[in-house]
């Protein structure tokens, strides 16, 4: 239906283009009505039926083997996304390792592996002391490729924080139970959403991530890194007396989580260290991952707290300090009668809770006062705004000299001969109304799309739920 209108309204002017967009939107309307209805008919018909469902046994195991199959596959894409996007960023740190073992190897005789591994303890500042330079050449190459490395190792695990921010984490907590509460009703006050929010569920979600990174560091550690205790490992004490032989290395999992969190913090005493070439390969790929992730975590744990005491402010207690600081806030004599709007209030709340750079907002505020410097405005108070008219100017302007314009213009835009569009009214009819209804239905489609989600995720939740409650039953 929007192919339709869009393709009407790009046929010419006239009363042909007229009653075809009527006719389209006429269609639309009897669409969304008989769609309505068919939604309440199918509600009316889910209540009826609804107490005589009772899910069987087989039902149950199958929605559940459904239900894991499809986290599984969800979980199997992300991966595959993550390392297609590692894959294609990796080309840098190829070059910075492989230039690494031709100056390393040549001046301190070191194997690739040694290098390689040298190479990311420092890039992470990690810094175990195992292995160091020894001649001065070595020495002073280092004090300027471990720069470089910082840059380089960290920036391109870019794809995995990614993936540590990834909608699985919420999913999870789902299907655990801890789901989250839906805030977005205008009609709720602060102080209730302040109530439903659960803070508990973000940390955990935030902690999700680096507990995963670390879990994965114990195994490296208990498996290659770790050195077997001699002889055999003691029984568990009154299991053993009830004929139950279970043998655990409790010793080596402590050393195990100590490593692994030693390493996280980039503390790295060097006290535990990987000797061999399995367990120098296995480090490279994880302290990067240990580095980054725990690093992730401090930053999430502080924005959620900073977003929890935004939302707790009494803010007409401060108001007088947020127009002070406004009064104050040119380098001339101070105003005595400051007037905050709305976007300025929330820009003063950005900066004071240190979400966003003074000389950031400064920035662009210089670029928006570029882009509407061809709006007339009646006097100095008068707020500027963007506008199509604005834009339409601009990217003519740039065209005509030249310059690149952005993605969505460069398709709609230009054409063999430059800019297509001779009047705005032209561009805003043929190109920009275009565009936007084409994002509104991109936007709806994904709308649905995350609903289809959520409700399959209640549905899996639900049957597991079932599932528990028959086997306590038994």
């Amino acid at each position: 239906m929007a192919e339709a209108i869009r393709a009407a309204e790009e046929m010419e002017e006239g009363t042909q283009r007229d009653d075809t967009i009527a006719a389209v939107k006429r269609s639309a309307t009897e669409l969304r009505m008989s769609y309505h209805q068919y939604e309440r008919l199918d509600e009316e018909v889910a209540e009826v039926i609804a107490p005589l469902q009772r899910p069987s046994c087989c039902d149950t195991t199958t929605a559940c083997v459904s239900g894991s199959c499809s986290a599984v596959g969800n979980a199997g894409r992300s991966l595959l996304q993550l390392a297609v996007s590692t894959f294609n960023g990796l080309k840098t740190p190829v070059l910075f390792y492989a230039f690494g073992c031709l100056v390393y190897g040549y001046l301190e005789g070191w194997t690739p592996v040694d290098v390689v591994y040298f190479l990311t303890v420092t890039s992470t500042t990690v810094g175990y002391g195992d292995i160091c330079p020894e001649t001065p050449l070595g020495k002073l190459f280092t004090c300027v490729y471990a720069l470089i490395g910082l840059t380089v190792v960290l920036g391109a695990l870019t794809p995995f924080v990614e993936f540590l921010k990834g909608d699985w984490r919420d999913k999870l907590l789902n299907l655990l139970g801890c789901t989250t509460a839906n805030i977005d009703d205008p009609e709720l006050t602060m102080e209730q959403i302040n109530a439903l929010i659960n803070y508990r569920r973000r940390y955990a979600m935030a902690a999700l991530g680096p507990v995963f990174v670390l879990l994965v560091g114990m195994n490296l550690h208990f498996f290659f890194i770790r050195e077997a205790p001699p002889g055999e490992l003691a029984a568990l004490p009154y299991l053993d007396e009830l004929g139950v032989d279970v043998r655990i290395d409790f010793l080596g999992w402590i050393d195990a989580f100590y490593w692994s969190l030693i390493t996280m913090s980039t503390i790295g005493y060097g006290d535990i260290s990987p000797s061999t070439n399995t367990a120098k390969l296995l480090a490279v790929l994880y302290l990067p991952m240990a580095v980054i992730a725990l690093a992730d975590f401090v930053q999430d744990v502080q924005l959620i707290s900073t977003r929890r005491e935004i939302r707790e402010t009494d803010f007409a207690k401060v108001a007088d300090e947020c127009l002070l600081r406004d009064a104050l806030r040119e380098d001339g004599p101070p105003n005595v009668s400051p007037v905050l709007n709305e976007a300025e209030f929330l820009v003063d709340q950005l900066v004071h809770n240190n979400l966003v750079d003074e000389e950031a907002v400064n920035v662009i505020n210089k670029q928006f006062r570029f882009l509407t410097r061809r709006q007339v405005l009646k006097s100095e108070d008068d707020a500027r705004q963007l506008t199509p008219n604005l834009v339409y100017e601009e990217m003519r302007e740039r065209a005509k000299s030249g310059k690149p314009v952005s993605d969505g213009a460069t398709q709609h835009d230009l054409g063999p001969d430059g800019f297509k569009w001779n009047s705005f009214d032209e561009w805003n009819k043929k190109s920009w109304q275009v565009r936007v209804r084409r994002k509104h239905a991109e936007k709806m489609g994904e709308v649905r799309a995350e609903a289809a989600k959520s409700k399959d995720t209640k549905q899996i939740r639900t049957v597991l739920g079932a599932a528990r409650g028959g086997s306590r039953r038994k």
